[in-house]
């Protein structure tokens, strides 16, 4: 019976460390405005170039948006509010396990006009 418990606590214990690790990666960050002011409900896709799986998240009350589970490779970066000009953003590289914060910025003007920032991740 003893022996019964050890190999259970052992399987239990194993288990537990394969459980924390992840292969996916999360973007977070916060979406505001020229004067700082924070922007809620802007629409944040993040689009996988490898697959063409995008990924949708929006910014909270706060300006705060999180996209999690992202796969890792390169990605598309685009945020629209409205009475804003559209970003977007390539070269943004996800790698497993990585948490990238991307606060973002948006210029005021209309959804049709759109600033594009080419950029990799340190």
């Amino acid at each position: 019976m003893q022996t019964l418990c050890r190999v259970w606590l052992l399987a239990v214990c194993l288990s537990a460390a394969h459980w924390g690790q992840t292969s996916s990666a999360r973007v977070t960050g916060t979406v505001t405005d020229p004067a700082g002011a924070v922007i809620a409900a802007a629409k944040i896709t993040l689009t996988n170039r490898a697959t063409g799986i995008a990924t949708e998240a929006s910014s909270n009350e706060a300006g705060i948006y999180t996209a999690s589970f992202l796969p890792p490779g390169p990605y598309e970066m685009s945020v629209e509010a409205n009475g804003f000009k559209r970003y977007t953003r390539t070269g943004l590289t996800l790698e497993t396990g990585q948490a990238v914060v991307v606060d973002l910025r948006l210029e005021l003007g209309n959804v049709s006009e759109s600033v594009t920032v080419a950029a990799e991740t340190p």
